[in-house]
């Protein structure tokens, strides 16, 4: 009878400690999550300091090729070969003043290009039809300080990715008279977005998209650029930022395939792109 009655101070001490060690197991797995998420959310913040970074020196870049006398001039008086050439000389001399520029150039409003870092595009119609010309032509007297940046996009001269800007020129009396156009190779950038490794995670991986479209500006994956995301967390999480006018951090949690994912991310309001660091858990 004795040795019955210690059956139940013996199981009570084992549920107890079946307790104690689930409440240590779970204190040290949401520790270990909140580590993750803080690692994550970390270096996210950093790459998009990094593109942001990017992006003010590509614009400071354009805007000063923009007020250049000799572009200025050359645009206001687009028939004089003198003009053109010390335009152009100004340009190959400007484009070496730049790494991983793919090109910067001045057009007339029209299109027709004047200027250019590779002088076999001189004479070239950047945009022939009528839809196209008005649509770039909207864009620029629409956009602030008319900096049109179209984003990241794949060159149809070199096929590579690069970053694309557009600046109106306007003359005396606030007429526009041309613009100027600026690619940026995105390589190095995006060479400087692959993650560091994070303990607690596997196939840590960066993309950037356009909110607004719910589509890849960069991904791992080539063939994803310029499509819209099937990840249904990813797709509602565009859907919330698409509007702000204030930058947004967070993290989030969902799965894929059965798989569980976090991903941390910073949305950048002035160029609504979304940048997202995602990892298996």
């Amino acid at each position: 009878m004795n040795k019955k009655k210690l059956v139940l101070p013996v199981i009570a001490g084992t549920a107890a400690a079946a307790a104690l060690i689930a409440v240590l197991v779970k204190t040290h797995s949401d520790s270990v999550k909140q580590t993750v998420t803080d690692t994550m959310t970390a270096m996210v913040d950093e790459r998009a300091q990094n593109i942001k970074g990017f992006v003010q020196e590509s614009e400071q870049f354009i805007r000063q090729y923009s007020e250049a006398d000799e572009i200025t001039a050359l645009l206001a008086d687009p028939d004089n070969k003198s003009l053109a050439e010390a335009a152009q000389s100004f340009t190959e001399t400007y484009s070496g003043q730049m790494e991983d520029l793919e090109g910067i150039y001045a057009s007339t409003y029209d299109t027709l290009v004047l200027t250019h870092t590779d002088s076999r595009c001189i004479g070239m119609i950047t945009r022939a039809d009528s839809k196209s010309r008005d649509a770039l032509q909207d864009a620029l007297e629409s956009a602030d300080d008319g900096l049109y940046r179209p984003g990241i996009l794949r060159s149809p001269a070199s096929g590579s990715q690069c970053l694309s800007m557009y600046q109106i020129v306007r003359n005396e009396q606030n007429e526009p008279v041309g613009f100027t156009g600026l690619g940026i190779l995105t390589e190095t950038l995006l060479q400087e977005l692959q993650p560091n490794a994070v303990s607690g995670t596997k196939n840590a991986a960066f993309s950037m998209l356009s909110a607004a479209e719910a589509k890849y500006i960069f991904h791992k994956n080539d063939d994803l650029i310029g499509k819209e995301t099937e990840n249904a967390s990813i797709k509602s999480l565009c859907t919330e930022v698409t509007g702000e006018n204030a930058a947004k951090n967070g993290t989030l949690a969902y799965q894929d395939n059965g798989e569980k994912h976090v991903a941390a991310y910073s949305y950048m309001p002035e160029y609504g792109w979304l940048l997202v660091m995602d990892a298996g858990i």
